[in-house]
């Protein structure tokens, strides 16, 4: 079953996934098409997804994680696909076991450099120091969508950075040039210039195309950004 397509279909049967994925997972897959561990890559996304349809906005990159919510998932549905009758079972076991191998064997590039899954902002900018020194060549971090960065940074602390109910003229709503704001953009420069992450303007294209690049890697990419104001408030 090293074949996303027939991986995928078997998802998608069972009601596991959405089918909008496909078209996500064709975009990567031309992106990925020269890497010869793709197909395992893809079912690795493929399990991502299909958790992001439970309402799993972070989901982590620790291997044990993500076979416990993901073998959460199979077992509920499994129940539910045997009291509808029309359910194959074998295949569905099939589809299961090697989907835990894959994890196992194809998402470990962090923990085998006992690298923990980071937490909070600084845990995470210490794991792209950790990360960098192990791979000098890599970019650690890919961050999409620049301004959903800021907005959530704004959001998170408090910073203001638009209101529109004050509107008296046509600038009147841009309230972000303030301290709080202007140390998060020199704080993120200086990591930018110790090439700790990218962004998809400056690389030109989604980061998540680097999690698998033979090139310059990234090893965490963060697409849905504006999710982070749900989650960890804290900051």
């Amino acid at each position: 079953m090293n074949n996303y397509k027939y991986f995928y279909e078997i998802l998608l049967n069972n009601k596991l996934i959405n089918p909008v994925w496909e078209y996500i997972l064709d975009i990567i897959e031309e992106q990925i098409s020269n890497n010869p561990n793709k197909d395992y890559y893809l079912i690795i996304f493929a399990i991502y997804f299909a958790l992001i349809d439970d309402g799993n906005i972070c989901i982590s990159l620790n291997k044990d994680i993500l076979k416990d919510k993901w073998l959460n998932k199979l077992s509920s549905s499994s129940i539910l696909l045997k009291e509808k009758g029309d359910f194959d079972e074998e295949k569905f076991n099939e589809m299961k076991d090697e989907s835990i191998s894959i994890i196992d064997n194809y998402l470990t590039d962090i923990n085998e450099n006992n690298l923990s899954v980071p937490s909070t902002w600084d845990e995470l900018w210490d794991t792209c120091r950790k990360i960098k020194e192990i791979d000098p060549n890599s970019i650690p971090l890919g961050y999409d969508f620049e301004s959903n960065w800021f907005i959530t940074n704004a959001k998170q602390n408090g910073y203001e950075y638009t209101a529109p109910n004050r509107i008296k003229g046509p600038m009147d709503h841009l309230l972000f040039n303030n301290e709080g704001n202007r140390n998060f953009v020199s704080d993120l420069k200086e990591k930018y210039e110790e090439g700790l992450f990218t962004t998809k303007e400056m690389n030109g294209t989604y980061s998540y195309t680097l999690l698998n690049s033979n090139e310059t890697k990234a090893y965490m990419s963060i697409t849905y950004s504006s999710t982070g104001e749900l989650h960890g408030l804290d900051g």
